[in-house]
């Protein structure tokens, strides 16, 4: 056999090892779940996919990510929610979410919590984003959106969001996904440094933010 065959042969050899690998890894990353979408446009195909098989209207999802997490998968919040919807471990455990910083479980969990929620309130949707923020118990409580400035400011924020159709209306900013850092507190103050960092007092705790909260 000559030269320029052998050599021909050891090239198909290693190309086959080469998909051999590559499609090992494939799997192995959707055995992990790190093979799930992570940019804001995979994100939002994951949101119109999977949002009719719960009854939702995608831009909604969208609407309660931008609020949620600024589409930040590996966001944290001061009260410990999780993920691109902000899932309480109690609400990753209620629907079988064991990875809330997986984007495409995360987004399943806060779904179905979602659509939980529109049986538990008669499709009521300022009931329903006020439930998500505070909870149902809250709402229910308080027999409508709770008195908190949080939940009335977000409630107001997702529906801008929503009749912008799940995008940040011209001249409004997001919020941006907080830091993984919390301790007690019972004063109330804002103050952004010359890095971008804003650190957000409350009765509740702090919350660092990457630039503006707002």
């Amino acid at each position: 056999m000559g030269g320029d065959n052998l050599i021909f042969i050891r090239r198909i050899v290693v190309l086959a090892a080469l998909i051999v690998a590559l499609g090992q890894g494939a799997l192995a990353a959707d055995a992990s779940g790190t093979g799930t979408p992570t940019d804001p446009k995979a994100i939002n195909e994951a949101v119109d996919r999977l949002a009719p098989t719960y009854g939702l209207d995608p831009a909604l999802v969208r609407s309660i990510i931008l609020a949620e997490s600024n589409y930040d998968a590996k966001a944290v919040s001061w009260k410990n929610a999780q993920g691109l919807m902000q899932l309480m471990p109690e609400t990753s455990a209620r629907f079988g979410v064991a990875n809330p910083f997986d984007p495409t479980q995360n987004l399943r969990g806060g779904m179905s919590y979602l659509r939980w929620l529109y049986g538990r309130f008669s499709g009521k949707l300022p009931l329903i984003l006020a439930a998500y923020n505070a909870g149902e118990n809250a709402v229910a409580q308080y027999g409508g959106v709770p008195p908190f400035a949080e939940t009335q400011d977000y409630v107001a924020r997702v529906q801008q969001y929503f009749a912008a159709g799940g995008t940040v209306p011209p001249g409004m900013r997001t919020r941006s996904a907080p830091l993984v850092y919390r301790t007690a507190v019972n004063t109330t103050s804002r103050t952004t440094g010359p890095s971008g960092i804003t650190v957000e007092r409350t009765r509740f705790g702090v919350t660092i933010y990457r630039g503006s909260p707002y």
